[in-house]
């Protein structure tokens, strides 16, 4: 745009156009106004609000051609965007004027085989607002569209399920079946044939499951069959239930391969275990919507109309798949005054009472109805369960293995699930019979509705006995009771897991009970679960401050790590999960007592210090533990956990981490003595068994210590500690925590990486390790040319070196790491180290004129190294939005610099910050950043960013428009007219919200960098 034009005085123009009725010389110099600019064209459209423009300009083509050219414009692109004269429309057709909705309609109908989903939302909402038979006319339209495979894209539903409950309300219900048909259609997968032609087995076991597709995403599909429905449902009854029917049948079929659609059975019983509402369902597939649609309408028929029951049933159970059989056994059982012949029919159906499928809903009817039965009739159910036939079979086809002893017992539980239901009913013999299965059966877990049944969590929720009982107990009698109590295996039954749990909460209570009896525990040979559970109690006790019972839990842990040096391995009983549900070997109780000794030594109360001679021997036990060796690394570590994660979650990773806890521990016991008596501070001389096990376990020649990522990841956390203890010490082993050569590179990146993550940035360290972090950027360097995006690890390791660089550690030189990380990585880690340092100017803390010096000579350097601003790239250059926007490296430095950068760069995600501090120091800089923002406008790439009126450049303006200096202000108006050309229209209302200053009040003040 010109800058001598006015962008908004066009717009008052139109303005002024539209407050007139259409005539040929209006009309005339309106398109010429619109034609010159979309964003003119836009606004002409959003303002209009007369009919009388309507003919006139559909007449003259403006709808057609301005559809058509815009999509042109945007071919390739997806058919979500906004077209300004549908919008228009809509609100014409809101007047509630026949003959415009008519007109309307005729444009629509005109210009409506586009594909744009913004427009066919404006339109369904146009036809909310007409007659119901112009409403129809455009429905039918919309049914095409659909056919045709267009996407609503999300815009579209709810407008359209408006539209159907709009007809159906309104006596078009014909119509509405045929739009919601289309609407809810149920589609094949289309992936069907490649999944159904998988050949590997066990990937079409994972891959080959059919999934149905809908028009719409889940949600509103669902909302339009809670929302929009019942008015369908209301209009014609049976009519839509045949509708939903059909759909579910569509979901039930496209769920199987073409060649296993055999009626009746279908797969909704897996996902939808009950056609009620209820926590087991597992709504997942688009056929449980449909199920609950169907029950729904089906069951408000019933009640509205009791006497067409049997017709319901009838129409349901015409479909023929299981989900329809189903849905009928649950509208028996919950309508008022079914028939009973229909209830007995089914009840006495052999292949219902057998159907693992109809199972759920056949117990709930027998449950309800067993008693309404004749004698005879409920003897044969009897009899059934008696014979129990299927079940029987079904054992002998499909596990022939089963022992006799084995195979009675099943069917003995399947009889006992099979009288749950009518167990109210049973008299004599059979009443002796289901107490007796139920003894027998009670604690198996299994809920009788349902064949198989989920639950939340491990299934490990619950103790033989709550705490409270237990508590109850003398120390005898529970030892015995924790010998002889067994768990059943069952499903979700008490375990030995859930009963040491309940077993830590009485230590936790009595704990001086279990202190006392510490040695009757390691007599008693009880479970290492029990144990484990104890020794935390014991702990947890201590830590809450309630007794001093630091020598018992001692003296539990020693002889704890003191059975066999292999760990003792038992077989885990049938039906029970290790680690879940039963400690399998001692090593889950060995890694609890090391994380007690992670925590102990910083508890309060303190740890007496003339317990050392005692704890030390435990900890360096559990440093020698087997687990983890180099298979089980490889087995669980890699991607699925690094080193630092694996040494928290393995038992001699957590002793290390425990070993140097307890040297930290000695320190701050040893440091006033030795400070007083002999004037130094703790070193390796007064932790000479710490020292041992640390070179031990960095010795590559032992076969497990030496050769394990998570050992060496223990260095890299504690290497600051370790640099306190003895910097001597830790100079001459770097080789060792950091092996240079290849063959050990992995043990090098788990000491390096954990540094780098879980390690605070020390002076003193990064002076020990400056040659280790010049290796590293160098290596940064060989992989940096396919960087689009730095790790978390590399980032790390950026910031350390610009951290440095500002604290004055190192240098610009030649050589030094500044240099080596510019000079040789690509330009991801360089913008990346251009931003941290940037970044490092943001907050309220001041910054010392020193570090503040070092940045801008940084940057300096940076632009001198490339041969001046139009050699660095993009990349780099937006970087310095950060640096401007931090406030701490001076105005009259940042603002040449910036403006050197938006004349070249969009400055990237920190654009909203560089103008929200400009607006800050506008009144001391005024020409400088109006100047800045005039040259950012063209460089900007995010279409949003000049629309934030409440920050963004909003507050700039405001301020350049209330200005003394009338260029300033003439400044700021070209601006906002260039804005406005750019479809930022808000901006108007600087320009008639400005107070100018009377002539010669102007201010003659100065301000700074203006030259």
């Amino acid at each position: 745009m010109n800058s001598n034009e006015r962008f908004f005085d066009r717009l008052d123009e139109i303005d002024a156009l539209l407050s007139h009725a259409s005539s040929s010389q209006l009309r005339s110099r309106l398109l010429e106004l619109i034609d010159s600019s979309a964003v003119a064209f836009n606004y002409a459209f959003s303002q209009v609000a007369r009919s009388d423009w309507l003919v006139s300009l559909s007449e003259k083509g403006v709808f057609t051609e301005s559809l058509r050219s815009q999509t042109a414009a945007r071919a390739g692109a997806d058919n979500s965007w906004l077209w300004t004269p549908s919008e228009y429309l809509k609100r014409m057709a809101k007047l509630d004027d026949h003959e415009v909705s008519r007109q309307v309609l005729d444009i629509m109908i005109e210009v409506g085989d586009t594909k744009n989903c913004f427009v066919h939302r404006d339109f369904a909402e146009a036809a909310l607002c007409m007659p119901a038979e112009l409403a129809g006319t455009w429905a039918r339209h919309e049914v095409e569209w659909l056919r045709d495979g267009n996407s609503m894209a999300g815009l579209l539903e709810d407008a359209l399920g408006q539209l159907m409950s709009k007809l159906a309300r309104e006596g078009q219900t014909a119509l509405s079946l045929v739009l919601g048909e289309e609407l809810l259609a149920v589609l094949p997968d289309p992936a069907a044939d490649e999944k159904t032609h998988i050949q590997d087995e066990v990937q079409r076991l994972l891959h080959s499951s059919l999934e149905p597709t809908i028009r719409c995403d889940r949600y509103s599909y669902e909302e339009i069959l809670r929302k929009n429905l019942p008015d369908l449902v209301h209009a014609a009854h049976f009519e839509t239930l045949v509708l939903l029917c059909r759909l579910l049948e569509k979901a039930v079929q496209y769920a199987l391969p073409e060649g296993e659609r055999a009626k009746p059975h279908d797969l909704t019983y897996i996902s939808r275990t009950a056609v009620e509402d209820h926590a087991q369902n597992r709504d997942y597939k688009i056929d449980c919507p449909l199920i609950t649609a169907v029950r729904n309408t089906a069951e408000t028929i019933c009640k509205e109309q009791p006497d067409r029951i049997k017709d319901v049933v009838a129409k349901i159970e015409g479909f023929e798949w299981d989900i329809f059989k189903r849905i009928s056994l649950h509208l028996l059982r919950v309508s008022e005054g079914a028939p009973m012949e229909l209830i007995k029919e089914r009840l006495l159906d052999e292949t219902a009472f057998n159907s693992v499928r109809l199972h759920h809903e056949y117990f709930h009817l027998i449950k309800k109805c067993f008693g309404k039965l004749s004698p005879n009739d409920r003897n044969t159910i009897l009899g059934r369960i008696e014979a129990a036939k299927a079940e029987k079979a079904l054992l002998a086809e499909h596990e022939p293995e089963l022992s006799e002893v084995r195979c009675a017992q099943r069917v003995r539980c399947w009889q006992h699930r099979e009288l749950v239901p009518i167990q109210e009913y049973l008299s004599g013999e059979w009443k002796d019979r289901f107490k007796a299965l139920e003894n027998e059966f009670k604690d198996t877990g299994l809920s009788a509705d349902f064949h198989a049944y989920i639950t939340t969590g491990w299934g490990d929720a619950k103790s033989p006995k709550e705490p409270a009982e237990l508590a109850k107990l003398s120390f005898d009698d529970l030892l015995s009771y924790l010998k002889t109590w067994k768990p059943t295996g069952g499903w979700d039954a008490p375990t030995r897991n859930s009963l040491g749990s309940a077993i830590k909460s009485v230590v936790v209570q009595q704990p001086e009970v279990f202190a006392n009896g510490i040695q009757r525990l390691t007599q008693e040979h009880l479970d290492p679960t029990y144990l484990r559970s104890i020794v935390s109690g014991l702990y947890e006790s201590v830590a809450k401050s309630k007794t001093l019972l630091y020598k018992p839990l001692l003296s539990f842990c020693k002889w704890i790590v003191a059975q066999e040096t292999t760990i003792a391995v038992r077989t885990v009983p049938e039906g029970l999960k290790k680690e879940v549900a039963i400690d399998a070997d001692w090593s889950t109780t060995r890694l609890e007592i090391a994380h007690v000794f992670e925590k102990v030594f910083d508890d309060e109360p303190r740890l007496p210090f003339e317990l050392r001679a005692e704890i030390w021997p435990i900890i360096e036990a559990l440093t020698k533990d087997p687990k983890p060796d180099l298979e089980y690394e490889q087995r669980y570590g890699g991607k699925n956990m690094d080193a630092m994660t694996m040494s928290l979650n393995t038992v001699r990773g957590a002793a290390m981490h425990a070993t140097m806890r307890y040297a930290m521990w000695v320190c701050r016991n040893l440091v006033a003595d030795l400070k007083t008596k002999k004037g130094r501070e703790p070193n390796w001389s007064d932790l000479p068994e710490v020292k041992a096990v640390l070179e031990k376990h960095l010795d590559i020649r032992n076969s497990i210590y030496g050769v394990c990522e998570t050992d060496r990841a223990i260095y890299g956390q504690w290497l600051p500690q370790l640099a306190h203890v003895s910097n001597d010490w830790v100079k001459s082993n770097l080789p060792l925590i950091f092996p240079r050569d290849q063959g050990h590179r992995r043990l090098r990146d788990a000491a390096w990486t954990t540094y780098l993550a879980y390690s605070r940035l020390y002076d003193s360290v990064f002076e020990l390790l400056h040659d280790i972090y010049k290796e590293e950027v160098q290596d940064l360097a060989l992989i940096s040319a396919d960087i689009d995006k730095c790790s978390s690890l590399q980032e790390r390791l950026i910031d350390h070196c610009i951290v440095m660089y500002s604290r004055g550690m190192i240098s610009l030189a030649d050589g030094d790491l500044v240099d080596v990380l510019f000079s040789s990585v690509s330009e991801e880690p360089r913008r990346l180290a251009l931003d941290l340092a940037g970044r490092s100017t943001t907050g309220e803390d001041s910054m010392s004129r020193d570090i503040a010096q070092r940045l801008r000579e940084l940057w300096d350097w940076r632009l001198r190294k490339v041969g001046g601003y139009d050699k660095m790239p993009q990349k780099e250059l937006s970087a310095f939005g950060s640096w401007f926007a931090g406030g701490k490296l001076g105005e009259d430095w940042a603002f040449p610099h910036l403006e050197n950068v938006v004349s070249r760069s969009d400055l990237a995600n920190s654009s909203p910050f560089v103008f929200q501090y400009m607006a800050k120091v506008f009144k001391a800089y005024p020409i400088n950043s109006l100047r800045c923002l005039e040259l950012f406008i063209p460089q900007n790439k995010d279409p949003w960013f000049f629309r934030r009126s409440e920050g963004g450049v909003w507050p700039i303006l405001e301020q350049a428009m209330k200005h003394a200096d009338g260029q300033i202000r003439d400044k700021a108006e070209t601006i906002i007219h260039h804005l406005g050309s750019l479809g930022n229209l808000e901006y108007r209302d600087l320009l008639t919200r400005a107070v100018r200053p009377e002539d010669g009040s102007e201010n003659k003040e100065t301000s700074h960098g203006e030259s």
